[in-house]
């Protein structure tokens, strides 16, 4: 417990964030100044000053309230996820791939050289011009994928190649006779085809 002037002085100056001079007397001066006590003399002063300040409600400094980030919920999570998504592009929708195509479609013409006719007229019914443009339009007709997974995927194009043949056949006859129906009646022919070929099934997805 501060017994002497100093120390009491002391207290009232740090319990008021008041700063320590160098002498005693400005400091009762500058507590009585602040907490509203006239000065008389040291001792007295002091004293009505610890009464005041005694009787006084102690005051805390207010709390700071965190300030809480605003959350912008339109923006994303990650920079990766801001960044608009491409496309998957599939290897038959590459322009290579495409243009490939467009070479493998183009009709064919009867050839024009005089050996070439000579040929062709040992054998007119293989360089007729009907057969040719039956021919065409078998080109035309070829689809991008399935041409392409006939080199890469070969189980693939076996699987696009029995929906496309059976696509309009009437099932109902051949669900008689298989007891399948169309799906598991040609996952059953890419199964067989894909262990005769020695080559890894996979279900589709």
């Amino acid at each position: 417990m501060a017994t002497t002037l100093r120390e009491r002085a002391n207290l009232l100056l740090e319990g008021m964030g008041i700063e320590k001079t160098a002498t005693i007397l400005t400091d009762v001066k500058a507590i009585a100044s602040k907490l509203g006590v006239d000065y008389t003399a040291l001792g007295p002063t002091l004293a009505a000053c610890e009464a005041k300040r005694a009787r006084a409600p102690a005051s805390t400094p207010p709390k700071r309230k965190a300030k809480r980030a605003a959350i912008d919920l339109t923006q994303s999570d990650s920079e990766d996820d801001a960044k608009p998504k491409r496309a998957r592009v599939e290897p038959w929708e590459t322009p290579a791939w495409k243009a490939h195509m467009a070479e493998e479609k183009k009709p064919l013409e009867l050839p024009s050289s005089i050996f070439a006719k000579a040929r062709m007229s040992r054998r007119p019914n293989l360089y007729s011009p009907e057969r040719l443009e039956k021919i065409n339009r078998f080109r035309a007709s070829l689809d991008d994928e399935e041409e392409w997974r006939k080199i890469h995927d070969p189980v693939g194009h076996k699987r696009m190649w029995l929906y496309r043949i059976h696509a309009k056949k009437d099932w109902t006859k051949l669900f008689l006779k298989s007891n399948l129906d169309k799906k598991q009646f040609i996952e059953s022919q890419v199964k067989e085809f894909a262990r005769e070929s020695n080559l890894p099934y996979r279900r589709p997805s």
